[in-house]
């Protein structure tokens, strides 16, 4: 299974995505990038594993701080790292290009963050333009 695919199933599996193209071998390594406990680097990357996913080559990842996003298809992907968890979401890239400030509620702000990953964000990996 492609990276690609395995993102739109389990949006959640992005950080680990990114350690993987950061050179992270193992689940202490992916730990130790991520920020996280062990034990949840181990889950996923044990899922991504079971999954079949064994590379993310062409998969360009953009990171601001502890969030991740990227595109797939016609989807934003965003995943945030918390200490013991990881809180993943998509946004329609229609969305994220046209960022009306009218959008409200969560929906407004999950835009807005989508939208200043992807002009602020660090690149990991080969990215398109």
């Amino acid at each position: 299974m492609r990276a690609r695919d395995a993102l739109l199933r389990k949006p959640w599996l992005l950080p680990f995505i990114a350690a993987l193209q950061l050179g992270a071998t193992s689940a202490s390594d992916a730990a130790g990038v991520l920020n996280v406990p062990r034990r949840l680097a181990s889950t996923g990357l044990y899922t991504l594993r079971r999954m079949g996913v064994e590379d993310a080559e062409g998969l360009c990842i953009l990171r601001l701080g502890r969030l991740y996003a990227t595109i797939v298809g016609t989807v934003v992907v965003v995943a945030k790292v918390r200490r013991r968890s990881v809180k993943a979401y998509t946004v329609p890239l229609e969305l994220v290009e046209r960022a009306q400030p009218g959008v409200g509620g969560r929906l407004g702000y999950r835009v807005a963050v989508a939208r200043a990953i992807l002009e602020r964000g660090e690149r990991i990996g080969a990215c398109w333009g």
